[in-house]
């Protein structure tokens, strides 16, 4: 949703956008983190996220696009964070649609890891079609 949100206001909100974007690839990355076992990051880095997921990194691109998501958490929402600064009229529909794209690759990634998780998850179980043996008396 918060990915949709990013896209639907790139062009009339786009320092929401910015944020929206970035709300998306934090949040997708975390589920992963959170499906892997991982304990909750106790900060709102991408980047940090971005990290800790070395074998998602192939999928998901440059670490460099997701430092510019990290920029958009808190001056697109907080007058005083740019100085002088009004966010409503800081960020550029530009900014916004780039940073929903790399929200957008950040999401589609992490449904992939999260779907051959599933799909690990899932071959590995009784009822995912393997059959488990079991010896006793008789």
């Amino acid at each position: 949703m918060d990915l949709e949100v990013a896209t639907k206001l790139a062009e009339t909100h786009p320092n929401v956008g910015c944020f929206m974007a970035q709300q998306a690839a934090e949040k997708a990355m975390q589920g992963v983190l959170l499906a892997l076992g991982e304990k909750p990051a106790r900060t709102h880095s991408v980047v940090d996220r971005y990290d800790r997921l070395p074998e998602l990194q192939g999928l998901l691109g440059e670490r460099d696009g997701f430092l510019l998501l990290d920029l958009y958490y808190i001056p697109t929402r907080y007058p005083d964070a740019l100085p002088g600064a009004i966010p409503a009229r800081h960020f550029s529909a530009g900014q916004a649609r780039q940073a929903a794209r790399l929200a957008e690759q950040a999401v589609g990634a992490c449904a992939q890891a999260l779907e051959r998780m599933r799909e690990r998850f899932t071959a590995g179980s009784p009822q995912g079609g393997e059959t488990t043996e079991t010896s006793g008396p008789g």
